[in-house]
């Protein structure tokens, strides 16, 4: 498993290394990617996904487990070239510039670190207190 696990970070490596355009806001934007974790958090979703595969599948053949790691780099590289473009799209060299330069101070340090314990407390808060009871309010709408 690690053997796999390390070729799909190897792929993702290579993958990533030329995504983004070689102008100068192409490689802010792709510090950014990196600044925010963006990339790491992806390259975690694959390795979780491949874990997973390869826990509850023990009769998956080498060859398939290969196959699995090429369609996770297409996965990775799919989504940082989206989120890379959609950057290039909607913000100006300058405004990444600046961009950039919050996520480098302790604050945007602190947002990048923070975000995802913030957010996965509120999905718990909201899966156990909000989404038990949706299903009986909007019916009783619904009747009305």
């Amino acid at each position: 498993m690690k053997r796999i696990l390390g070729i799909v970070i190897l792929v993702f490596l290579i993958g990533t290394a030329g995504f983004s355009a070689e102008t100068n806001k192409g490689k802010m934007i792709k510090e950014l990617l990196s600044v925010t974790k963006l990339d790491d958090t992806a390259s975690k979703l694959a390795d979780e996904l491949l874990s997973g595969l390869l826990k509850n599948n023990s009769n998956i053949t080498e060859k398939q487990q290969m196959a699995f790691a090429e369609e996770m780099q297409n996965f990775l590289n799919y989504i940082l070239t989206k989120q890379a473009s959609l950057y290039d799209e909607n913000y100006s060299e300058k405004e990444i510039k600046e961009i950039l330069a919050f996520y480098k101070t302790p604050t945007g340090k602190k947002l990048v670190e923070r975000t995802p314990v913030i957010q996965k407390k509120w999905l718990d808060d909201v899966s156990a207190n909000y989404i038990p009871g949706m299903a009986d309010r909007l019916e009783k709408i619904l009747t009305n």
